[in-house]
């Protein structure tokens, strides 16, 4: 997939019913949702501590769909951290504060000298 655009819902698709291949695609590049509506349902949910959603939100589907990437390819755990930052930063993901880290931690190689430049 790569720098092609592709939509939110093929993505939860691919994810939920493990539609291979599961290949890395940037964030930026997800269309089918407004940042803005995400952005507004994280501020609210945290402020609110209600995590209770009758679906989830764009940043959440995003975010399994990589994970899913990471587990077909652990090679590219830089490109995991990069995009997870990206979900962060953008859509103020708390969902991705929680859970990627125990992904990376299974999945970063023991001697890497690139887990200085991480932590």
């Amino acid at each position: 997939m790569g720098n092609s655009y592709i939509d939110i819902s093929v993505l939860e698709e691919k994810e939920t019913f493990f539609i291979e291949p599961f290949e890395w695609v940037n964030p930026e590049n997800v269309t089918g949702f407004s940042r803005e509506t995400v952005r507004k349902e994280n501020i609210r949910s945290y402020e609110e501590d209600d995590y209770n959603r009758e679906s989830d939100t764009a940043d959440i589907i995003i975010a399994s769909y990589l994970e899913e990437c990471l587990y077909v390819d652990s090679s590219n755990y830089m490109i995991f951290l990069e995009y997870g930052l990206w979900l962060i930063t953008e859509l103020y993901s708390s969902y991705v504060v929680h859970i990627f880290p125990s992904d990376m931690r299974e999945h970063l190689p023991r001697e890497s000298n690139k887990l200085n430049h991480i932590f």
